[in-house]
C-alpha cells in the first residue's frame, strides 16, 4: 500500500496562491504608480492652461511626440505647423510649446513661439548639455484678434466756378465718392471711388449733378449723417471787368491828362469846348495826352465798357471831370530870423522852394554846413553884435515873388548875456497839529507875516529855505514877499514878487486807507495764476494755497506786489485788508475783506507731433508709391497731402497711408487741431520724393522670431530672451534695453539672459542676398514678468527605485510558489 507522507498543494490550492500573489502585486502597482490620468488644467503640461494664460487662444490642442494632424507634424527633433484654414475658430495660430526635456524659457521644458507661422520649424529648448533636446509632446493654441471698433467715415462734396469751369471739391475720410461728373445720368469712368481732391465738372450749366458716397472696409458713417445727394452746377461764364483811370498832372510848363483803362475806352475833352467831337478826344485806352484848355477850367471825361465787359455793379458808363492846373514855377520864398536862447544865438531858417547860404562862424567864408540849408533852427559861433549876410536860391522850377530866383538879406547879432533868473516858491504844510511856511528860493530872499499881524517883524524878513512855524490863526491869510537879489529878476523882467497864504486846521484826522486786490493769468505761455496787491496805509492777507486761513509764510502783511497763487483753479481764494494805525478806510472801518475766483491758466491741453513719410513698394513688379501719416492722438492735428501742382490729394486727421504715383514729387503741410500744440522747434511742412522702385536681387527668404520668458532658478528668477532663424547668418538681430543700449547682436539662433520683470526692444535686419517674407514685422517689444515659485504638486506615489525593488521581489516570491505547485512527492 502506497502511503502518502506528505503532499504538496492541490491544484484548486495552488492556483489561489497564484491569484493571491497577481492580487497583491495588482494592489501594490495601484498604490506606488503616479495618477498620470488626472488631467489637471493649471499645469504647462494641458492645454487648458494655456488656453488661461492667453486671452486671445479660442482652443488650444496636445499632441504627442511624433503625431501628425491637420494642425501640424513632428518628426521627433522640430514641430512645422499647417497653413491656418478659415473653417477654423479664430484667425491665426496664437501659441505653439514644444516640450522637451526639462530645461527652456520657463524651466520645465518648453519652448514658446508666440504668433507662429506655418511651414517653419519649432524646436524644443536646449538640455544642460547646450544640446536640443527631443520633442516630448506639443500644444499648439488658435487665436482671434480682438474685433476694433470700425472706423469713422466721413465725405463733404461742394462746388464752385473757378474762372470759367465749375469745380466740385470732394473732402472725405475712410470713404470713396461716386459723382455724375458728364451729367449722363450715370457714374462712368473716372467718376467712382473717388477721394478727396477737386474735380472739373463737364455737364451742362444750371442742371443737378448726383453723387453717393461709400464707406471703406471697417469704416461706417455716423448715424443720420448724409451719404448721398446732388449739386446744383452754375453758370460760370461771367463779363469781363472793366476799368478807367483818369489823372492830370503838369509836365514841364503843359498840363497833361494820363489815361489808363481795360475794357474800356475814353473820351476826353482835351480842349475844354464842352464836347469829345474834336480829333484825338475819343477811343483813348492809355497814356498821356496834352490838354490845350485855360488853367481852373473843368474838363469833362467819358468811359464806356467794351462788348463783353462792365464796370463794378452791371455799369456800362462811366464819368468824371478834372480841373486844369496851372503850370507856372513854384513860389519860392525865404526867411532868416534870430534870437537869444539862454546864452546862445540861434538863427531859425525858414525856406519853401529854396535853400540858403549863410555864414555862421563869421570868417567871411562859406564853407560846409553853412550852404544849401533848409528850414531848421542853427546856432551862431561868431562874435556878438555883428551883421551876417545870407543868400537863398530858389529850387529848379521855382522863383520869388518878384520873379527872380535869389533873395539876400543880413541879421544882426545881439550879444545873449542876462541876468540870472530869480524864483520862489512859498506853500504851507501841517507837522502835529502845527501850521508851517515852507520857502524854496533862488537868487531872491522872502519875508513872511508869520504871526499874522499885518507887517513883516524880526524873525519874519530875509527867511532861508525851509519850514517855518506860523503863530497865525486856522482860517487867516498872511501876506508874503519876495524880492530878486542884484543882478537877478523874476520872469519878464520884475524884480519883486508878493502874493498871501491860508492857514489850515491841523487838527489831526485819520489817514485814508486804501487797497486794490486783482488777480490773472501771467502769461499764456507761463502760466500760473498771480494776485497783483496796492495797499496804501494798510497791509492785506492773502489765502494764497487755498487752505482756508492766512498763516502760511508770505499770506500776511502784503502791501504790494505781485504773488503766486498755489490754489487749484475754478476756486475763489479769501482776502483781508487792516488799515495802519491812525488810518481807516472810506468807509470808517479799520478791515475790508474779498474774495478772488482763480482761473485756470493752461490753454493747450497736450503737445503733438507729426510724422509724414513716403516710399516706394512693389506689387509682384509694378510700384506703388506710398505716404505714411502718424498723428499720435487721433483728432489732434490735420495734415494735408498735395501733389507737383498744388492739388490737395488727401486730407487726414489720424494716422494713415496715401497711396500716390511713384516716382514723383509731394509736399505736406500739417496744423495742430484745437487744444493740442507743436513743439517749439518742429517743421510743420516738407516735401517727399517718392523713387521709382526697382526689383531686388533677393537669394532666399529668411523667418526670425524673438520670444521671451522668465524661468526660476533655485529660489531665484531669470528673464531669457530666445531668438530663432531659419538660416544662420542671413539676418542680424539687436536687442536693446528701455533706455535703448544695445545688449545683444545675434546672427544665428541663440538665447540672451536679462534681468527678469523688463521690457526689451528688438529689430531684425536681413542681411545681403535674403529678405523677409511679406507681412513679417521685423521690431518688436518682448515683456518679462516677475518670476514666481511654481507651486509643487501633490504627492501621489512613490520614487520608482524603491518600486522597482518591490516589483521584482513579488516576481521572484511568485516563481517559487509556481514552481513548487508541480513538486510532488510519493512514497
Amino acid at each position: 500500500m502506497t502511503k502518502t507522507l506528505g503532499r504538496g498543494p492541490t491544484r484548486s490550492q495552488r492556483t489561489l496562491i497564484v491569484l493571491a500573489v497577481v492580487a497583491l502585486f495588482a494592489s501594490l502597482i495601484t498604490v506606488y504608480v503616479p495618477l498620470p490620468a488626472q488631467a489637471d488644467s493649471h499645469t504647462p503640461n494641458q492645454p487648458g492652461y494655456w488656453e488661461d494664460l492667453y486671452p486671445n487662444a479660442v482652443a488650444c490642442y496636445k499632441y504627442g511626440a511624433n503625431d501628425s494632424n491637420a494642425h501640424g507634424s513632428s518628426d521627433g527633433e522640430a514641430v512645422t505647423l499647417n497653413p491656418y484654414k478659415d473653417s477654423w475658430p479664430g484667425d491665426h495660430w496664437e501659441v505653439l510649446i514644444v516640450k522637451g526635456g526639462s530645461e527652456g524659457e520657463d524651466g520645465a521644458g518648453n519652448a514658446i513661439y508666440e504668433h507662429p507661422q506655418a511651414g517653419v520649424k519649432y524646436y524644443p529648448p536646449k538640455n544642460s548639455g547646450d544640446q536640443l533636446a527631443e520633442v516630448s509632446h506639443w500644444i499648439v493654441c488658435k487665436g482671434e484678434d480682438p474685433q476694433e471698433e470700425p472706423d469713422e467715415a466721413s465725405v463733404d462734396v461742394s462746388g464752385e466756378c473757378v474762372e470759367d469751369e465749375f469745380h466740385v471739391t470732394i473732402s472725405t475720410e475712410n470713404a470713396t465718392v461716386s459723382i455724375d461728373l458728364d451729367g449722363d445720368g450715370a457714374y462712368g469712368a473716372g467718376e467712382t471711388g473717388l477721394s478727396s481732391g477737386t474735380y472739373e465738372v463737364t455737364a451742362d450749366d444750371e442742371n443737378y449733378i448726383d453723387w453717393e458716397a461709400e464707406a471703406d472696409a471697417g469704416a461706417e458713417f455716423d448715424e443720420g449723417e448724409t451719404t448721398s445727394g446732388e449739386i446744383w452746377v452754375e453758370e460760370c461764364v461771367e463779363d469781363n471787368q472793366a476799368s478807367a483811370d483818369v489823372r492830370g498832372a503838369c509836365v514841364e510848363d503843359e498840363f497833361h491828362v494820363w489815361v489808363s483803362t481795360e475794357y474800356a475806352t475814353v473820351s476826353i475833352d482835351l480842349n475844354g469846348d464842352g464836347d469829345y467831337d474834336d480829333a484825338g478826344e475819343t477811343g483813348l485806352t492809355g497814356g498821356s495826352h496834352t490838354v490845350t484848355a485855360d488853367p481852373g477850367d473843368e474838363i469833362s471825361w467819358h468811359a464806356f465798357a467794351d462788348e463783353g465787359a462792365e464796370f463794378d455793379e452791371d455799369v456800362d458808363e462811366i464819368d468824371g471831370k478834372l480841373t486844369v492846373e496851372d503850370c507856372e514855377p513854384d513860389e519860392a520864398s525865404a526867411s532868416v530870423t534870430g534870437q537869444c536862447v539862454e546864452e546862445d544865438f540861434v538863427i531859425t531858417i525858414t525856406v519853401n522852394h529854396a535853400t540858403v547860404d549863410i555864414d555862421l562862424d563869421g570868417d567871411g567864408v562859406l564853407e560846409a554846413g553853412e550852404m544849401d540849408l533848409g528850414s531848421g533852427d542853427y546856432e551862431f559861433t561868431g562874435d556878438d553884435e555883428n551883421w551876417i549876410p545870407w543868400v537863398a536860391t530858389a529850387d529848379d522850377d521855382a522863383e520869388f515873388d518878384d520873379g527872380k530866383t535869389t533873395k539876400t538879406g543880413e541879421i544882426y547879432i545881439e550879444e545873449c548875456e542876462e541876468d540870472f533868473l530869480a524864483t520862489v516858491e512859498i506853500g504851507g504844510v501841517c507837522v502835529d497839529e502845527m501850521f508851517y511856511v515852507t520857502v524854496s528860493t533862488e537868487h531872491a530872499s522872502v519875508s513872511v507875516d508869520l504871526n499874522g499881524d499885518g507887517q513883516f517883524g524880526i524873525g519874519e524878513t530875509d527867511l532861508a529855505d525851509g519850514n517855518h512855524k506860523v503863530t497865525a490863526d486856522a482860517g487867516d491869510e498872511i501876506e508874503w514877499h519876495a524880492v530878486a537879489d542884484e543882478d537877478a529878476e523874476f520872469d519878464e523882467d520884475i524884480d519883486e514878487l508878493e502874493g498871501e497864504l491860508d492857514v489850515e486846521d491841523c487838527e489831526e484826522e485819520p489817514d485814508l486807507a486804501e487797497v486794490d486786490v486783482d488777480g490773472e493769468c501771467r502769461d499764456e505761455d507761463q502760466p500760473p495764476f498771480e494776485v497783483t496787491v496796492d495797499a496804501e496805509n494798510a497791509t492785506v492777507s492773502i489765502d494764497l494755497n487755498g487752505d482756508g486761513d492766512y498763516n502760511d509764510t508770505g499770506e500776511t502783511g502784503l502791501t504790494g506786489g505781485t504773488h503766486v497763487v498755489t490754489a487749484k483753479p475754478d476756486t475763489n481764494i479769501k482776502w483781508e485788508a487792516i488799515a495802519d494805525e491812525d488810518a481807516e478806510f472810506e468807509n470808517g472801518k479799520q478791515k475790508v475783506t474779498g474774495e478772488i475766483e482763480v482761473e485756470s491758466c493752461a490753454e493747450v491741453l497736450a503737445s503733438i507731433v507729426v510724422t509724414v513719410s513716403g516710399t516706394c513698394v512693389l506689387n509682384g513688379e509694378v510700384g506703388q508709391g506710398v505716404i505714411t501719416v502718424t498723428i499720435p492722438v487721433d483728432g489732434g492735428a490735420t495734415v494735408v497731402i498735395s501733389d507737383e501742382d498744388d492739388k490737395e490729394l488727401a486730407t487726414l486727421t489720424k494716422s494713415g497711408t496715401v497711396n500716390v504715383p511713384e516716382g514723383a514729387s509731394y509736399s505736406w503741410e500739417a496744423e495742430a487741431n484745437e487744444g493740442f500744440e507743436f513743439p517749439p522747434a518742429f517743421v510743420d511742412n516738407g516735401e517727399l520724393d517718392i523713387v521709382e522702385c526697382s526689383v531686388p536681387e533677393v537669394q532666399a527668404s529668411v523667418l526670425v522670431t524673438v520670444t521671451g520668458a522668465c524661468f526660476v532658478v533655485g529660489s531665484d528668477g531669470q528673464g531669457r530672451i530666445t531668438v530663432d532663424m531659419s538660416v544662420d547668418g542671413a539676418a542680424t538681430v539687436v536687442i536693446t534695453d528701455k533706455n535703448d543700449k544695445v545688449i545683444a547682436t545675434l546672427t544665428k539662433p541663440g538665447t540672451v539672459t536679462v534681468d527678469e520683470g523688463a521690457t526689451y526692444s528688438w529689430e531684425a535686419e536681413a542681411n545681403e542676398g535674403f529678405e523677409f517674407p511679406v507681412g513679417f514685422n521685423a521690431e518688436g517689444d518682448v515683456v518679462l514678468a516677475t518670476c514666481s515659485q511654481p507651486e509643487e504638486l501633490p504627492f501621489t506615489g512613490i520614487d520608482s527605485e524603491p518600486l522597482v525593488a518591490i516589483a521584482t521581489t513579488l516576481l521572484g516570491l511568485g516563481a517559487v510558489l509556481v514552481s513548487s505547485t508541480r513538486r510532488r512527492e510519493e512514497f
